[in-house]
């Protein structure tokens, strides 16, 4: 009798099912979400795109929403624009005001012939925001998104939670440009606006590190600490507390305010063949050597960072505590330098002038390197020079690709990885290495090459060795 009843129970639940239809997917598999925290801005006017973004289990083809925005905030023009990976041709968009609210609105997404929208996840509006600047600020602001209907191509209806957003006013500190990065760029643009010039753009409160009531020195020492990483990223909120903060916290939340970035991109990647790059060089165990750092550039520049990476082997002279880095006779009198070595094991060269004046010529050695090779160094290996940025005299920033050099030691003549001896090293050293390891003949293989690893054996670690540094470059 059970048996017959759990039967019956399930054969009405089956019966419900089929009368009624299936109902649409638990709210967890259909959900939007805002941005959060991620519009640093240096000034209140400047627009931001906040980002709303749409998970679906299955095809919506349409979808509606409303925004409220808090009193500080309204849209921009346009207000919103879909984004291009999720909508077609045929989904259009309208934005409309509520009546009776100040700031509220309707937002409706279709498609005139019900087509689905692409993919199930990732953005799916961007949303141009402004801050109003008559308003007093105070950290931060929420934006809701509510009253959200989804709809797939067979009217298949859902209904999605709200979702709450968090727009922030507040700037990174000594984000002199308003880049949302802190570099040479800033440094040459404030001191050109402590010697009475109009950098443009330019950020006053940003560049205002030591929060006083005038930009001098002070700040401009402040901004070259943030550069080099001495002094670490900070962030400011709000017109009148001035505060400091890494992170914050909203309704008891800890958030990452180190997501923030301008939307804006300020930084113009340098015209023609403008390089900061070291050529190819020998260096033997135990040598010492003075090694030039060479600048070809269209655009005159007044300052440059970089970032110097060193294999191991390799390492930059000291001398009183400081790198022996010395720049050339390219450099103005007000040119300085600094160095400072990073998290990651890279020196950060910080070439500026506190006069703004711009490096001489247009091609050359800007500075020299003093390098010792330890007494088991073994070449080729490679220097790179990373993360380059210069700035015109009025702090206009220029990114220049990264560069790469191939150190050699050649006491012996010998070249690491040339196995077959043919003066450079390629695939087919790979051949010939497994072929030595497979059948002992030393016929055409030059041994001491084909130590990879230097261990002083040749064995199947040498061809992982060999087929890496084919593969990036250095071993």
């Amino acid at each position: 009798m059970m048996k017959i009843r759990k039967s019956l129970y399930l054969l009405g639940i089956i019966l419900a099912s089929v009368l009624l239809g299936s109902p649409s997917a638990a709210a967890a598999d259909y959900s939007v979400y805002l941005d959060t925290l991620s519009h640093i801005r240096g000034m209140a006017s400047d627009v931001s795109v906040m980002t709303l973004s749409l998970s679906n289990m299955n095809p919506i083809s349409g979808i509606q929403f409303d925004v409220t925005l808090p009193s500080c905030v309204t849209f921009g023009y346009p207000e919103m624009l879909l984004d291009d990976n999720r909508s077609t041709r045929s989904h259009s968009l309208s934005v409309n005001k509520l009546s009776g609210y100040s700031n509220k609105y309707r937002v409706l997404i279709a498609s005139s012939t019900a087509k689905a929208l692409k993919g199930n996840d990732g953005p799916l509006v961007n949303m141009n925001i402004i801050m109003s600047n008559t308003s007093s600020y105070n950290g931060y602001y929420y934006i809701d998104v509510s009253n959200i209907i989804a709809s797939e191509s067979d009217e298949t209806q859902h209904n999605i939670s709200s979702t709450r957003g968090v727009v922030r006013y507040g700037y990174m500190v000594g984000d002199a440009n308003g880049d949302a990065t802190v570099d040479i760029a800033d440094y040459m643009a404030t001191a050109s606006k402590i010697l009475g010039n109009s950098p443009s753009p330019f950020y006053s409160d940003a560049a205002n590190v030591n929060n006083t009531a005038s930009i001098d020195v002070s700040d401009l020492v402040g901004i070259a600490n943030i550069s080099l990483g001495i002094r670490p990223i900070t962030y400011r909120y709000g017109n009148s507390y001035g505060f400091y903060a890494n992170n914050f916290s909203v309704d008891g939340t800890l958030l990452n305010s180190c997501e923030g970035s301008r939307d804006v991109v300020l930084d113009a990647r340098a015209t023609g063949d403008d390089r900061l790059y070291i050529e190819d060089f020998s260096i033997e165990p135990g040598e010492t050597l003075s090694v030039p750092v060479l600048l070809d550039n269209n655009v005159a520049y007044g300052g440059l960072q970089t970032d110097l990476y060193l294999p191991d082997g390799l390492s930059v002279d000291m001398e009183d505590d400081e790198y022996i880095i010395d720049l050339t006779s390219r450099k103005d009198y007000s040119h300085s330098l600094s160095c400072f070595e990073q998290g990651d094991g890279a020196i950060r060269i910080y070439v500026s002038s506190m006069s703004t004046a711009a490096f001489s010529g247009n091609s050359g050695a800007i500075m020299t390197i003093s390098l010792t090779a330890s007494s088991d160094f073994h070449g080729p290996a490679t220097i790179s020079l990373k993360n380059t940025i210069c700035a015109e005299p009025i702090g206009t920033k220029h990114v220049l690709q990264d560069e790469t050099c191939t150190v050699n030691s050649n006491s012996s003549g010998v070249i690491l990885g040339d196995v077959d001896d043919n003066g450079s090293v390629g695939i087919s050293d790979v051949s010939a290495l497994i072929d030595y390891l497979l059948s002992g003949d030393t016929e055409g293989v030059n041994l001491e090459a084909a130590d990879c690893d230097h261990n002083n054996n040749v064995g199947i670690s040498d061809v992982s060795a060999l087929i890496d540094f084919l593969l990036t470059g250095s071993w």
